[in-house]
């Protein structure tokens, strides 16, 4: 979901650093997010741009909503918990908590061209941190040819990625960037 139709969302949090690294883990996943401090600057930012989604801890305090911004907490269907006392909640899971994104972006607008690919694609970035993780514990394990064999299939998923990253882009199908992935 990249290029000139890709959606935008609103990461509110009064926490500057996990406001970042939340914004950051949506636009690793290829999803336009924009960090904010508040309510009121989401409201502000929601005015002068068009955006799908608000991903926010609480609820706006006055109940107001702009219309066609979907909410999202971080406590909701369990994709986030608390992390300290007056703490944001964090995604506990990233996988679930971008899947859980992907699905609020996508319902209730018709499937664009691409849609397909920028699905592999969340799939292929969530499949790259399982296999580093595999790797860095191969790796402290001592098994040195179990993290060789993972380093050829970290290497070959990221040529996937960033060919479902180009198709998802262009609005290509997810077929027609693993075929340009091959060669």
């Amino acid at each position: 979901m990249t290029g000139p139709e890709q959606p935008k969302v609103l990461v509110i949090e009064h926490d500057c650093v996990d406001s970042k690294r939340i914004a950051a883990m949506l636009e690793e996943a290829g999803i336009a997010a924009i960090a904010v401090p508040d309510w009121a600057a989401a409201l502000a930012a929601a005015s002068r741009g068009r955006y799908e989604l608000a991903i926010a801890a609480t609820s706006p305090p006055d109940a107001r909503r702009r219309p066609g911004l979907d909410l999202l907490l971080l406590s909701e269907a369990g994709i986030a918990e608390p992390v300290a006392a007056a703490r944001t909640p964090y995604p506990r899971d990233p996988r679930r908590f971008l899947g859980r994104v992907r699905e609020r972006l996508l319902c209730g607008r018709p499937r664009q061209p691409g849609d397909e690919a920028a699905a592999e694609f969340a799939v292929a970035s969530a499949k790259l941190a399982c296999l580093h993780h595999r790797r860095r514990a191969a790796h402290h394990a001592g098994s040195r040819r179990l993290a060789e064999e993972l380093r050829h299939e970290i290497a070959e998923t990221a040529l996937c990625r960033r060919a479902l990253r180009r198709a998802a882009a262009e609005g290509l199908s997810a077929s027609a960037a693993r075929s340009v992935a091959r060669r």
